[in-house]
């Protein structure tokens, strides 16, 4: 990967204003991609603990959600039991379509 980015910095734009805006861009890359290996090692690091233990094994029983994808739906809801319906639940999750027209 690394090798394709300095490929990338090694690339002639033609001018100065095109180089350096690939080098910003590149840049963003860097950081984002920095935040998210942290944030993943930070969670990783929150599954391990006991308390979430059981949860995180309950929806990783769920075809394609992996440790990861399990742990952060545990941390987002925390306590399901807060939600008063299954729609509720799907609302807050955003799985259900907002309609914002009015009706007469």
């Amino acid at each position: 990967m690394y090798k394709n980015i300095k490929e990338l910095q090694a690339t002639d734009c033609g001018t100065e204003e095109l180089k350096i805006t690939l080098g910003l861009y590149i840049k963003d890359y860097l950081q984002t991609r920095a935040l998210l290996l942290e944030a993943t090692k930070a969670i990783r690091n929150l599954s391990k603990q006991s308390e979430y233990q059981k949860g995180i094994a309950l929806l990783r029983s769920i075809p394609g959600v992996g440790e990861i994808n399990a742990a952060v739906i545990l941390f987002e809801l925390q306590d399901v039991s807060r939600f008063k319906r299954f729609d509720n639940l799907c609302s807050y999750a955003g799985l259900v379509p907002m309609n914002f027209c009015k009706q007469k």
